[in-house]
């Protein structure tokens, strides 16, 4: 079994978001400017670092797709083996280095608006 590891904005959260009892494993808070931003972007995030076992790994994602903001957020999950990316309402799910995978969720960022320099998950 492999963990996952991923990274949740909280300026990406709806409004009014409450997100409970997830199997996560907290390993890091950080706030930063970015540089680019997108459209409705703050110019300064709070980002949390964290892992998740990979039998979780997929209903963290989906909780996590239902309370993203609508247009121009997204996150990644991703193992050795494997990378979610969550969008709002949507998850793609595919083997790393999957160039197919990474272009239809490459693709789907885009149409919600999501900078392309800020499509960048690793490989």
């Amino acid at each position: 079994m492999s963990d996952f590891e991923g990274t949740l904005i909280i300026e990406s959260l709806r409004v009014g978001t409450d997100v409970r009892d997830l199997s996560l494993t907290l390993r890091d808070i950080r706030r930063f400017r970015p540089g680019a931003t997108g459209a409705g972007q703050p110019e300064i995030w709070t980002a949390l670092t964290f892992t998740v076992v990979e039998e979780q790994a997929i209903v963290v994602a989906h909780a996590l797709s239902e309370v993203l903001v609508e247009r121009g957020w997204y996150m990644d999950l991703r193992s050795s083996k494997e990378t979610l990316v969550v969008f709002p309402d949507k998850v793609f799910r595919y083997e790393r280095g999957d160039a197919d995978g990474r272009a239809r969720a490459q693709e789907h960022g885009s149409s919600l608006g999501i900078p392309e320099d800020q499509l960048d998950w690793p490989v």
